[in-house]
């Protein structure tokens, strides 16, 4: 019997699936971004793969709105090579993007799934969800060695949102 050198794993990566993530309606172009930050690679490699693991495909997801996604790398700093980017995106056309060389991913890494949308078309408020007409800003990395990591996603920062769309303060009622 053959057992394989190493055990592959996916991470999900990107903005979490959440109400808060909104996209305004009638826009040509919406950015939205979802970190994987460096204190959570940090954390859950240095305690298993300290060497780092291997990204060897990813996978990019958003729904109907979405036109863009980019999976951005950073190492102390410093931009690396895009781990994958699909910047004619097609939500009826999602496959994993087999890397030509594999990437590798080291403690203290972090990276950014980058999505843009179109919502010409749309009246209302996009919001983040799992239906086809609300929206993801997701990348599904496959790698190895497995690591007990399968999530690393950020929450868009609400105050920042409601900024945006004009409220100036917020009340709380006493109690």
């Amino acid at each position: 019997m053959d057992i394989r050198k190493y055990d592959a794993g996916v991470i999900e990566a990107g903005l979490w699936v959440s109400l808060f993530h909104t996209i305004p309606p009638g826009m040509p172009e919406f950015r939205s971004e979802g970190h994987c930050t460096l204190e959570c690679l940090q954390e859950a490699l240095e305690a298993e793969k300290p060497s780092g693991i291997h990204v060897f495909a990813v996978l990019l997801h958003a729904h109907l709105a979405g036109r863009g996604i980019r999976l951005r790398h950073f190492r102390k700093g410093e931009e690396m090579k895009l781990l994958a980017y699909d910047d004619d995106f097609d939500f009826n056309f999602q496959e994993f993007q087999y890397l030509k060389e594999e990437q590798t991913i080291l403690p203290g890494d972090n990276l950014i799934t980058e999505c843009r949308y179109n919502t010409k078309d749309r009246v209302g408020m996009t919001w983040g969800g799992l239906s086809t007409r609300s929206e993801m800003c997701l990348s599904y990395l496959l790698y190895y060695p497995r690591i007990n990591l399968t999530r690393c996603a950020s929450i868009p920062d609400i105050m920042e949102q409601l900024q945006f769309i004009g409220v100036k303060e917020i009340y709380r009622p006493v109690t």
